[in-house]
């Protein structure tokens, strides 16, 4: 059997968020020695007792601290972030992680966020996400195009940094 762990670290609002964030650490780091194959991290950005804005930055202090566990957002909300920044901290990420990365992606699910990024319509969140997995795809690829979506403009300009993987860290 094979065991993961999700998880959306608490913060009581009376606790410093650093001490929240060592737990978890914590938490994950013994999850690695008892031989658990992923874990997973949320991504809330307007919630105050689950803050983490970045799942990327909070896993990425636990890349030389674990030594066999996967490392996955759950998840990056694409229709919240610009395609380009995602597609070069994503493959960055996974160069330092060393391809132990899941890169889970969605539309987001909470309320707050939506509102912060001013996309409450399900339809617009939809197309952004379906948008941004293109742009990421073809960047990656190394075939950016300048393109005018219906949500998203990019122009042809390259990233230099690409996963590890030949294909996409999921």
């Amino acid at each position: 059997m094979k065991l993961g762990l999700f998880g959306m670290p608490m913060h009581p609002g009376h606790r410093p968020q650093s001490e929240t964030y060592d737990e978890v650490a914590e938490r994950i780091i013994l999850a690695d020695q008892l031989g658990y194959e992923e874990v997973f991290i949320g991504e809330h950005i307007s919630c105050t007792n689950e803050p983490i804005a970045s799942p990327l930055i909070f896993l990425a202090s636990l890349i030389h601290r674990t030594k066999n566990i996967r490392l996955g957002t759950g998840v990056v909300a694409l229709p919240n972030h610009h395609p380009a920044m995602v597609a070069g901290e994503v493959a960055q990420f996974d160069n330092m992680a060393k391809g132990r990365f899941n890169f889970g992606i969605g539309p987001g699910g909470l309320a707050s966020d939506m509102e912060l990024f001013d996309v409450l319509d399900n339809e617009l969140r939809g197309k952004k996400m379906y948008e941004a997995i293109d742009i990421i795809l073809d960047i990656w690829k190394s075939n950016p195009r300048t393109t005018t979506r219906r949500t998203t403009t990019t122009s042809g300009s390259r990233t230099w940094s690409f996963p590890t993987s030949t294909s996409a860290p999921c």
